[in-house]
């Protein structure tokens, strides 16, 4: 594939629970993703999204397969040392901002955080901050301010203005919007694609939300049992999906009432 970013290679993660079988979250995943693109990934609860997402980022241990970042080979288990060398290239902006953000830090500490993590320049950090704030829409001036002191949708703007104060070339979102009101979500959605395009950033869009998926995506992939089960263009998948799962998800989407509901995925 020309200007792959990242690959992933028979990818899997197992979880070991007492008393219990052993539980694959992830299971044999193969991807490829290009510089610059956007991709989704979709699925019902429990398909393996959010685990896959934090596989990427060294969040969890890899139990099998592997994941390379322009080649190189990223550690299965991570060390300090290795979030200090790959984060200021992998970020990731979890579903829950305000659960992310200690609420005894002003978030101009919060947001300095990775930069203390990373191995790159630290001078100006206070520069650093009030750009990056201003960067996702919000005053550099509220750098002094406590986390409580801030809606649901400026916390997720926080959130992004700490991924993204490294400059990263690659950014998971792990359902970024859905505990956001709708009109919130919509302005989360556009500063995203906007700061893509500015940024020249790479995403990997983890969420159930099936339109912010078409309109913010180039590529979709479909999660059913920790496994991708289809891989396409957005449009065409849309428009022609071919697995039975992608299928009846997209049916759940376009049911309404919900006593309508009962040979579909939710």
């Amino acid at each position: 594939m020309t200007n792959e970013l990242l690959r992933i290679e028979v990818l899997g993660k197992c979880f070991a629970l007492p008393g219990c079988a052993p539980l694959w979250a992830v299971r044999n995943v193969d991807l490829q993703i290009r510089a610059g693109e956007a991709i989704g990934i979709v699925g019902e609860s429990g398909s393996g999204k959010s685990t896959l997402g934090r596989l990427l980022l060294g969040l969890h241990d890899k139990t099998e397969g592997n994941v390379y970042w322009r080649g190189e080979r990223l550690p299965r288990s991570y060390r300090r040392t290795d979030f200090k060398r790959w984060a200021p290239h992998l970020q990731m902006v979890f579903q829950d901002p305000y659960a992310t953000l200690n609420p005894r830090f002003r978030i101009g500490d919060s947001i300095a955080e990775p930069l203390l993590l990373s191995a790159g320049d630290r001078t100006d950090i206070k520069q650093r901050v009030g750009a990056a704030l201003e960067r996702v829409g919000l005053a550099a001036s509220m750098a002094e301010r406590y986390p409580h002191e801030f809606s649901g949708g400026q916390r997720q703007r926080i959130g992004l203005a700490r991924a993204l104060i490294v400059e990263p070339e690659l950014l998971v979102c792990d359902e970024p919007v859905s505990a956001l009101d709708v009109s919130v979500q919509a302005q989360i959605i556009n500063l995203l694609a906007r700061l893509r395009r500015e940024m020249n950033l790479t995403l990997v869009f983890i969420s159930h939300d099936l339109a912010v998926v078409r309109h913010l995506c180039d590529r979709v992939a479909v999660m059913q049992g920790g496994c991708i089960v289809e891989l396409a263009e957005s449009e065409r998948l849309f428009a022609a999906p071919q697995h039975e799962f992608t299928k009846k998800l997209l049916a759940a989407r376009q049911i309404a009432d919900p006593r309508r509901r009962n040979n579909t995925v939710t």
